[in-house]
């Protein structure tokens, strides 16, 4: 991705990223989710014009008890509906792993408890950065459009 665009994409998330790279096949992100961080590496499993599956098993710090890993997929997706109208999907999905769980289970916390709160963490993210991400895929594709670009 053009520097340029990474800088969008950390402008967009409202100071939750701290930092972004990108690559044909692969995204760095580091971020504060909720009240943790995260260092994410994305590997890209499909890539199409349509649909894009991302993988990491990001470091993760849920607590002030230690690091842990997550697995962590994230999924894009537009569909169209209408003549030019289309929908874009944002997804993120996050699977706990036993170091994760061991980190929670030893710092008092439930599984349910976190899971709820990362829940609405993420949602909240989505919700604010969907929106951009439509804008910034909207605004390439009427540049490669005015260039001729298919």
């Amino acid at each position: 991705m053009k520097t340029q665009q990474a800088l969008e994409y950390q402008q967009r998330a409202a100071g939750h990223n701290k930092n972004a790279g990108y690559s044909e096949a692969m995204s760095i992100n580091s971020e504060v989710i909720g009240k943790g961080i995260v260092s994410e590496r994305y590997r890209m499993e499909v890539g199409t014009p349509h649909y894009c599956k991302m993988v990491s098993v990001p470091d993760a710090f849920p607590s002030s008890s230690g690091r842990a890993t997550t697995q962590v997929i994230w999924e894009l997706s537009i569909e169209q509906l209408k003549g030019d109208e289309l929908r874009y999907t944002n997804t993120v999905t996050s699977h706990p792993t036993d170091d994760f769980l061991t980190i929670i289970f030893g710092s008092g916390q439930t599984f349910e408890d976190v899971a709820a709160a990362r829940q609405r963490a993420l949602g909240e993210r989505c919700l604010l950065e969907t929106p951009y991400y439509a804008q910034c895929i909207a605004a390439f594709a009427s540049d490669r459009e005015s260039r001729g670009v298919s």
